[in-house]
């Protein structure tokens, strides 16, 4: 039997015990708040020392590049052109749907406008901007893109090919991507590579072909204002884009002017 006094003395002896292990324990937390980087690094540091055999690491570490805003916008902006009117911008609404064009962009994007005639510019995304309706061309510009032209020189009446990539420009500048005449006319305008087409000729007597199949990826890829290559000196009434087709044997020529054809 134990006396009430020594389970008093006893009691008290513990609870002493248990006031200075908080007290302790107290200061260690200060101390601790004080560097909290240094404890937060020395907590993962026991994780990883006590538990990191167990859990090998998963993801992987890379170093980052300087982001570009541009390259990073998200492309949740619809454009709207209507042929009809002329206008182009994010304030602007389809009316004809077979000929009007909606294109999804970002903010940061431009847009490269060529024109029949031959003119080409680039804008930045607008609200309702009037660009007219004889448009060729419109899509968000993208860099080495392979454009493919052929085109009525309105100066001698021939018709020429040409290919160039994205050419350079300054916002709003207008340049010229054919010889400026009244007669001057893009005929057919393509990107990309493996692009055929085939020249219906006017009929002529001593001639032994009326159709012309050419592959572009023949001509080399120069410059926006260089002028291109002839394509035939007949008269030329109909191109027809025949891409993805298989080219008439007796509708290759054996020489088109200015160039060497692969097949000899």
């Amino acid at each position: 039997e134990i006396k009430i006094r020594r389970i008093s003395r006893f009691d008290i002896k513990r609870q002493q015990k248990e006031i200075k292990t908080i007290e302790k324990e107290i200061r260690l937390i200060r101390k601790h708040l004080k560097d909290m980087i240094g404890f937060t690094v020395n907590y993962l540091q026991s994780l990883l020392e006590e538990f990191g055999d167990q859990y090998p690491r998963r993801s992987e570490i890379h170093k980052f590049d300087e982001v570009d805003a541009r390259e990073a916008a998200y492309a949740d902006l619809e454009i709207c052109y209507q042929r009809q009117s002329g206008f182009l911008g994010h304030k602007v609404e389809i009316e004809n749907e077979k000929e009007d064009r909606q294109l999804v962009c970002s903010e940061y994007d431009k847009i490269l406008i060529i024109y029949r005639d031959g003119r080409y510019k680039v804008v930045n995304i607008p609200e309702k901007l009037f660009i007219g309706s004889d448009i060729n061309y419109l899509e968000v510009i993208k860099k080495d893109v392979i454009f493919n032209i052929i085109y009525k020189n309105g100066i001698d009446g021939y018709i020429y090919a040409k290919r160039f990539v994205t050419p350079k420009y300054i916002i709003n500048r207008e340049y010229r991507l054919i010889p400026e005449h009244k007669n001057s006319s893009i005929q057919l305008l393509k990107t990309g590579k493996g692009v055929m087409v085939r020249l219906g000729l006017a009929p002529s007597a001593r001639a032994r072909y009326n159709s012309l199949d050419i592959s572009l990826d023949d001509y080399l890829i120069k410059g926006a204002a260089a002028k291109g290559k002839r394509l035939t000196n007949r008269t030329v009434r109909r191109i027809s884009d025949i891409t993805g087709k298989k080219p008439k044997e007796d509708s290759i020529a054996t020489n088109l002017p200015g160039f060497q054809n692969k097949k000899e």
